[in-house]
């Protein structure tokens, strides 16, 4: 998922996911949810996806680039039909390839700096600890 990360800041020039769900034709929709509930991703005659109003910025940005990461993972998967609704629990179950791309991705171009911890890169970037825990060095 790291490849695809970097191919798709390569294709449309950004690693903001609003942008990127934005030249996929993506629609995201930002609506207050139910506490624990972070994201919905739903094909059904469109790609679109559910973002947590309640959640901060940066979560909001997360979330899109997990649900992005989520609908890259799913194609190539190829094992969901149109119709599909996820639902990105706070504490649930989700693959790790998904949120691996979304630290990638946000985190693409990004210095790091000689014995940073990921708790400072995490506040550092605006991505949240459990994405930037997903990265090796």
């Amino acid at each position: 998922m790291v490849e695809a990360a970097k191919a798709l800041i390569q294709q449309y020039g950004t690693n903001d996911p609003f942008k990127i769900a934005n030249l996929r034709e993506m629609k995201v929709v930002f609506q207050p949810m139910p506490e624990g509930i972070r994201g919905i991703y739903v094909t059904l005659e469109q790609q679109e996806i559910y973002v947590n109003s309640n959640l901060s910025s940066e979560w909001q940005r997360a979330i899109a680039a997990i649900e992005i990461g989520y609908s890259i993972w799913r194609e190539r998967k190829q094992k969901y039909p149109l119709g599909e609704v996820c639902v990105f629990y706070e504490n649930g179950p989700m693959s790790l390839e998904p949120l691996s791309f979304a630290a990638h991705l946000l985190l693409c171009g990004t210095r790091f700096d000689k014995g940073e911890t990921k708790e400072h890169l995490s506040i550092r970037t605006g991505v949240p600890l459990e994405l930037v825990q997903l990265l090796t060095w």
